[in-house]
């Protein structure tokens, strides 16, 4: 199994994928109960051409990021390396006091204002 990423160019649009190339299935034939046929890609070169079978255009929506927790934001601040532990409350204290943020107190979600 390799991980792949591809891009297709059309005219005036460019998509791209992620996700692997099965070469060998080995364990997948004797444990049926993992399934990665959602994230296998075909096997192509760099550089082929290939002619699609079908196009379509799905319509969807998409649904905003669910809010963050105080916790949560000091948790992936400490992940990503901004600040340090001593500065994550006064850095929470200050998008709260320039009106980035409200709280809401039943559960501490940091609400961004629009």
């Amino acid at each position: 199994m390799d991980p792949a990423q591809g891009t297709l160019l059309f005219p005036n649009s460019e998509f791209s994928a992620s996700g692997l190339i099965i070469l060998e299935r080995n364990y997948l034939d004797v444990y049926p109960y993992d399934r990665w046929s959602d994230k296998v890609m075909p096997q192509y070169q760099m550089g082929q051409t290939f002619v699609p079978t079908s196009l379509e255009m799905v319509d969807g929506e998409t649904s905003p990021p669910s809010l963050l927790t105080e916790a949560d934001l000091i948790a992936l601040m400490e992940k990503h390396g901004i600040g340090k532990y001593c500065s994550f409350i006064q850095f929470v204290v200050n998008i709260q006091s320039l009106g980035l943020t409200t709280v809401r107190l039943y559960n501490h979600d940091l609400d961004a204002k629009d």
